[in-house]
């Protein structure tokens, strides 16, 4: 990456006359490696803490007599296992983390809710608090606000684009809710 640069400044100095020129062409040649050589966007990116406290509860749920009944927590195991760990102050300001107030948007009826991602054990669809281990929960977790996730529940297939975050506590200093 540092040869593309050089090569740059190098057409600041050409005796030619035609520097323009091999300004322009060096330019591409930079566009060229900075594309090539781009950070791709994070998978699924959780913090750290996110992380730790959802492992431990999928570890638990699986125990439990209906741990391998929900598939769906299986999908929460894989997001997790495709995940980039990352500190909080290095998560993208759009990702649904736990405690994030979101805007979800039904693609089919046009009918927004809001609902806050939260642990089972504060989990209160009335209250407008999403569990992580609901359907919708694991969907949403870790995606990003334009994301559209499809929900499969029995016969019936539904979509949900991520409008907004009205909050995410990593963004306001909040790391240990």
């Amino acid at each position: 990456m540092l040869r593309p640069i050089a090569v740059l400044f190098g057409a600041l100095s050409d005796p030619s006359g035609n520097a323009l020129f091999n300004i322009r062409s060096r330019l591409r040649t930079l566009t060229f490696y900075s594309e090539l050589f781009a950070v791709p966007a994070l998978a699924y990116p959780v913090t750290e803490t996110d992380f730790q406290r959802l492992t431990e509860l999928l570890e638990m749920e699986t125990q439990s007599p209906l741990g391998n009944a929900r598939p769906h927590l299986e999908t929460l195991r894989e997001k997790l296992a495709e995940s980039d760990v990352v500190g909080p102050l290095d998560l993208p300001p759009d990702v649904v983390t736990m405690h994030s107030t979101m805007y979800l948007h039904d693609c089919a009826c046009g009918e927004t809710d809001v609902y806050t991602l939260v642990y089972p054990e504060r989990a209160s669809i009335a209250d407008g608090r999403l569990s992580i281990l609901s359907p919708l929960g694991v969907s949403v977790f870790a995606q990003r606000v334009g994301d559209t996730v499809k929900l499969h529940a029995w016969d019936n297939a539904s979509s949900r684009r991520i409008g907004r975050l009205a909050f995410q506590p990593e963004r306001v200093g909040a790391f240990n809710l």
